[in-house]
């Protein structure tokens, strides 16, 4: 193998080098379950979701924010140890860059999957991640619990989430109104559905 030539404190790298720049991020991602051992990262995403807008995850700030770790390992405990719930981590490099909570839940006598607080980091975004996040949930819906069909609720002024929501399948299939309150303001949510 040929060495670039060296001059000084300078290195010479041919021209295809310099055309072809490595890509910025090249760090492994996977979708996975997340594990009592995950419960730090899982508290650290959960804050930064509900200091953003905790009107999208119907939780006040000052209820969400005084959980621990703890608090988060014995969730991630139960949900292992009982199968009905679950979180999906999207990892980046090591770093979970947003998560997706599962669980049964029953809608019109009905037992269905329910996705819920979906959240993308904001310097990942606009990457696809919150696409595969979803699709991934709605997936593990079906593999884990035979469910094929699985619904959501969305705040109707999150535009952003209602919008992605749309693109990997769900429909708009009813409105609550005070779905939920917040500092004494109440919030309406849609009703979103998905079937296989």
């Amino acid at each position: 193998m040929r060495y670039p030539p060296k001059w000084g404190l300078f290195t010479f790298f041919p021209m295809t080098e310099m055309l072809n720049p490595i890509p910025k991020d090249i760090s492994p991602s996977e979708i996975r379950f997340l594990e009592p051992d995950d419960a730090r990262s899982l508290m650290q995403l959960r804050h930064h979701a509900i200091r953003e807008c905790a009107v999208y995850f119907g939780t006040p700030c000052s209820v969400e924010l005084k959980r621990k770790v703890g608090d988060y390992r014995r969730q991630l405990t139960r949900y292992r140890d009982f199968g009905q719930a679950a979180y999906l981590g999207y990892w980046r490099g090591g770093a979970l860059a947003g998560l997706s909570g599962i669980r049964v839940r029953k809608l019109r006598r009905e037992k269905m999957g329910l996705i819920y607080s979906t959240f993308i980091e904001r310097e990942f975004r606009g990457q696809g991640m919150g696409e595969a996040l979803v699709i991934a949930s709605r997936q593990k819906i079906d593999v884990r619990w035979g469910l094929q069909q699985c619904f959501m609720n969305v705040e109707v002024h999150n535009e952003p989430a209602l919008r992605l929501y749309q693109r990997c399948g769900f429909s708009i299939t009813g409105r609550e109104n005070a779905a939920f309150f917040i500092d004494g303001a109440a919030h309406d949510v849609y009703v979103l559905e998905w079937k296989a």
